[in-house]
């Protein structure tokens, strides 16, 4: 009875965070029978009233703590800045509120945990928005791999490249690490090592990293080179840059029987291509109706906490190899 009433009734979700990822979410939220946007939290207040707006979302705070005692918000989607993604997490979970929390999960392996454990203590969903499980040409490749089509797996390499300092007039705080995590690590790292993962179903045993600070402005890492082993006996190597004038985003994988190299609109498979459409609302709505289905089943999503904490340990790991200049073991982590 009581799943068919929760089947019957509109999942209420909160926005807490109006910056630009927030109109991803909402638009899903817009497109899905069983949910609505009930509420939205932003201590920008142009912000808020402008995302308000646009999506008629009619209950508004500048406090996220004000919208969790909204009876009307059954759950929330985390768009803030990295550092705020465990607090607001556990802040939720504790007043019973599912979570589905932007990339990167949080900025250190113990907030995951924290987020983990708040979670599980309060009976709540948490999900993590691993929106590339959802393209079209990941889990088309992800097909390809389980039907065996390239084999046993000998190898990977991801490239991830861009031009990075396009990034500041969005996100000002994307320079300052103790915020970000470090953005090429934690804002960009965070979906590509989820990505290796996933395609695969596998995890790291351990990773190197090697890495340089070039630009001033990001206080941090901005090329970052990693090697990881794999439990399923791979080699993946993860190239990151925030200087690269020429964009580069793909991944090509080594198999005993083939090759296949994925980009977001394509798959070539031993040198034939199968196009892909590239839809990002569509992976996002995806990704919101999982999460709904999750609550109203009471279920666990695919990229859950206790799942994406495989990634994040990577990122631990690298983030420990490149200050140390070691070899990390992840699952010491």
């Amino acid at each position: 009875k009581e799943k068919r009433n929760r089947m019957e009734k509109r999942i209420g979700i909160g926005i807490i965070g109006c910056g630009t990822i927030s109109a991803n979410h909402l638009k899903a939220v817009a497109d899905l029978d069983h949910a609505e946007a009930v509420a939205a939290a932003d201590i920008n207040g142009r912000a808020l009233e402008e995302r308000a707006a646009e999506f008629g979302i009619p209950a508004l705070y500048e406090d996220w703590n004000e919208l969790l005692e909204n009876d009307d918000v059954d759950a929330v989607c985390i768009c803030l800045p990295h550092n705020l993604h465990c607090r607001c997490a556990v802040d939720a979970a504790r007043r019973g509120k599912h979570v589905l929390v932007e990339k990167p999960m949080a900025i250190s392996l113990k907030e995951c945990d924290e987020m983990i454990r708040a979670a599980e203590e309060n009976g709540t969903v948490l999900m993590v928005a691993q929106v590339l499980r959802r393209y079209q040409a990941h889990t088309t490749a992800k097909s390809l791999i389980r039907e065996g089509r390239i084999g046993r797996i000998y190898s990977v390499v991801r490239r991830r490249m861009s031009y990075g300092k396009e990034n500041l007039d969005r996100y000002p705080w994307a320079s300052k690490p103790e915020i970000a995590g470090g953005w090429l690590l934690y804002g960009f790292g965070a979906h590509e090592f989820d990505a290796i993962l996933w395609l695969m179903d596998t995890k790291a045993e351990t990773v190197m990293a090697m890495g340089g600070m070039n630009e001033d402005c990001w206080n941090d890492y901005d090329e970052i080179i990693s090697v990881m082993r794999l439990e399923n006996g791979a080699v993946a190597t993860m190239i990151h840059s925030l200087n690269s004038r020429n964009g580069c985003w793909d991944c090509t994988i080594v198999g005993s029987k083939g090759t296949m190299t994925v980009t977001n609109r394509s798959i070539v498979l031993n040198g034939e291509e199968i196009k892909v459409e590239h839809d990002g609302a569509a992976g996002f709505r995806a990704q919101m109706k999982e999460f709904v289905d999750s609550i109203v089943n009471g279920s666990e999503p695919g990229p859950s906490g206790r799942n994406v904490r495989a990634t994040m340990q990577v990122l631990e790991g690298v983030k420990i190899s490149l200050n140390e200049r070691r070899i990390v073991d992840v699952n010491e982590l």
